[in-house]
C-alpha cells in the first residue's frame, strides 16, 4: 500500500522522458515549410506543396493540411475546380488603326488561384495570336510595325517586327508568351501593335487564344523564364 504513491510517481516521470524524447528527436519532429501536418520527410511532402502553391488546396485551417483525412464530394469539386484548365479567346476582322500602339486583340481569363491562397502561390496563362496587317493605300508607308502581347499592360514573351512595303501587301505575324498569375481574380491580355513608322491607316485582322494552368513543366508553380528580355534596336531606327 506504501509503495502505490512513488510507483505512480515513477511511472509518470518515465512517461514525460519519452514524450519530451520524442519531440526533441530531430528525425521525429514535424516540421514542414507548408502544413505543420506534413513533414518535410513525408513521401508526399514536395506533390502536396506542389498543389497548395498552384492554388489547388488551403490546407484544413490552422496550419494543417490534414492528409489522411477523407475528401468529400464538395471538396473534390472545388479542387477540380481550381486546378483544371480555361481557355478564352477573341478575333478581330478589319480593325483600322495607324501611329500608336493598339490592342488590337484583348480578352480576360480567370485561372483557379483562389484570394485564400498560400503565399507565394501562383498559376500561368499561355497565350497565342496570330496578326495579318493589310495597308491598302501607302499614304505615309514603307511602314513598320512592332507587335507583342501584354498581361495586365506589362508585355510578356517576345516582340515580333514586320514591314509593309507596297499597296495591298497582307504581313502575317505570330506571337506567344506566358504570363505568371500571383493573384485572383480576371487577368487582362492583349496583343499590341505599334505603327513606330509610317502613318498609313493599316487594317488588322487575327485571333488570340488563352488557356490558363496551375504547373509548370515540373508540376511546380516554377518556371524557366525571366520574362522578356531587355529591348533592342527596332528596324528602321
Amino acid at each position: 500500500m506504501v509503495r502505490l504513491p512513488k510507483l505512480r510517481s515513477t511511472r509518470r516521470l518515465m512517461v514525460a522522458m519519452v514524450i519530451t524524447g520524442l519531440v526533441a528527436a530531430p528525425g521525429l519532429v514535424l516540421a514542414s515549410d507548408l502544413f505543420a501536418d506534413v513533414p518535410n520527410t513525408s513521401a508526399f511532402h514536395a506533390p502536396i506543396g506542389a498543389i497548395a502553391r498552384a492554388g489547388v488546396t488551403t490546407g484544413c485551417g490552422d496550419g494543417l493540411y490534414c492528409p489522411t483525412s477523407n475528401v468529400s464530394r464538395e471538396q473534390m469539386a472545388a479542387f477540380m475546380h481550381r486546378g483544371f484548365a480555361r481557355v478564352a479567346s477573341d478575333d478581330v476582322s478589319g480593325m483600322n488603326f495607324s501611329t500608336a500602339p493598339t490592342n488590337v486583340l484583348s480578352l480576360s481569363i480567370t485561372p483557379g488561384l483562389p484570394t485564400t491562397a498560400v503565399a507565394g502561390a501562383k498559376n500561368f496563362i499561355s497565350v497565342d495570336a496570330t496578326v495579318s496587317l493589310w495597308v491598302p493605300t501607302l499614304s505615309g508607308c514603307q511602314c513598320f510595325y512592332e507587335v507583342y502581347l501584354t498581361h495586365n499592360g506589362t508585355q510578356i514573351g517576345e516582340e515580333n517586327f514586320v514591314s509593309i512595303n507596297t499597296t495591298n501587301e497582307i504581313v502575317n505575324i505570330a506571337v506567344t508568351g506566358v504570363a505568371e498569375v500571383t493573384a485572383s481574380g480576371g487577368q487582362s491580355i492583349a496583343v499590341v501593335v505599334d505603327q513606330y513608322i509610317g502613318s498609313s491607316n493599316t487594317f488588322a485582322y487575327g485571333n488570340l487564344t488563352a488557356m490558363t494552368a496551375p504547373f509548370g513543366a515540373t508540376g511546380t508553380n516554377v518556371l524557366p523564364f525571366d520574362g522578356a528580355d531587355a529591348d533592342s534596336p527596332r528596324p528602321g531606327e
